[in-house]
């Protein structure tokens, strides 16, 4: 059972800080398979994620800012949006991702992968099949950005995130104060080599995030190929 610090943060075994407020939980950074984390709780997956000054953690080869799973955990599971909270300049980042991987390329061009092209029997009209199955019009249906404002602070129902000039994180709530300096080096190298994400492997049937078994990557079985 994780236990929250004297600090008022829980330190996450995948990285990344979570805060209990009156408002739910928060969390700080978003590395690989956080969600297996906190999909478990009473209170499940957070609705609020603040993202750290950096995005990605050069010496780990591991980024701090994945938000694709909590997004579709929140939306499709508990019919909720995600919160993100960042500045104006992380905002334009990471749209440009989420666009990408939430809604799909912009420009799909199957042409090449048929013999006589848009003329082939059964040409597809990919950007129609994805709308009618991905089961949101946009990216403002299943997210929510909170930027901090000029005095660098977000208001939250009644919890304040303020973004220090040092970079730390402060977060009240009501009476309660929680400063938050980010350890990526310290709360990363929690990280056995079993979750690292970089490991070479061949799926074929989608992630494995969403197992709760945290060494588990699923077999696939298929008439010519298997990869354990």
């Amino acid at each position: 059972m994780l236990k929250e610090t004297y600090k008022g943060y829980t330190e996450l075994p995948r990285g990344g800080y979570l805060i209990d407020t009156s408002e739910g939980y928060l969390q700080i950074g978003s590395p690989p398979e956080t969600i297996k984390d906190t999909m478990g709780f009473e209170k499940k997956t957070p609705l609020v994620f603040i993202l750290p000054n950096k995005f990605f953690h050069v010496e780990k080869g591991i980024s701090t800012a994945e938000l694709e799973f909590p997004i579709y955990y929140n939306f499709f599971l508990r019919q909720k949006k995600t919160f993100i909270v960042c500045t104006k300049e992380q905002k334009v980042q990471l749209i440009t991702v989420l666009k990408e991987s939430l809604m799909g390329p912009d420009n799909i061009n199957l042409k090449s992968e048929y013999l006589n092209g848009e003329e082939s029997f059964g040409f597809p009209d990919m950007k129609a099949e994805m709308a009618y199955f991905r089961g949101y019009k946009g990216l403002e249906d299943v997210v929510e950005f909170k930027v901090f404002d000029n005095d660098n602070k977000v208001c939250y129902g009644n919890v304040n995130i303020l973004k220090l000039e040092s970079g730390d994180f402060l977060i009240q709530d009501g009476e309660k104060k929680s400063k938050f300096r980010e350890k990526w080096d310290l709360i990363l190298s929690m990280i056995s080599e079993k979750d690292r994400p970089n490991r070479f492997k061949l799926r074929l049937s989608g992630s494995h995030v969403l197992d709760r078994r945290t060494d588990s990557i699923p077999k696939i079985t298929h008439p010519a190929l298997s990869f354990g």
